[in-house]
């Protein structure tokens, strides 16, 4: 089964050892990722990184996401447009 990436994704950005499942970061192809076989998604998740990745967040500071305040960083005078 393949299924298309989401246009939001981080994930291909995401360092090669920083995902939280087992084994090597999911392949992105033509834009479309390959779901592995296997029960429900097909991955099994690394609990050393995940509980990693939660202590990391703990520490971090950060609780409030502004997505916009970040792509004015970027681009000034960018406007969240929904239409």
């Amino acid at each position: 089964m393949r299924v298309n990436s989401c246009g939001d994704t981080h994930y291909p950005s995401l360092p090669d050892n920083a995902d939280i499942i087992q084994g090597p970061k999911l392949a992105i192809r033509d834009g479309k990722l390959q779901v592995p076989p296997g029960p429900g998604l097909g991955v099994s998740l690394d609990m050393d990184k995940v509980n990693r990745a939660a202590e990391v967040y703990r520490k971090c500071g950060m609780r409030d996401r502004d997505d916009a305040g970040t792509m004015r960083l970027v681009e000034p005078g960018w406007k969240r447009e929904l239409f």
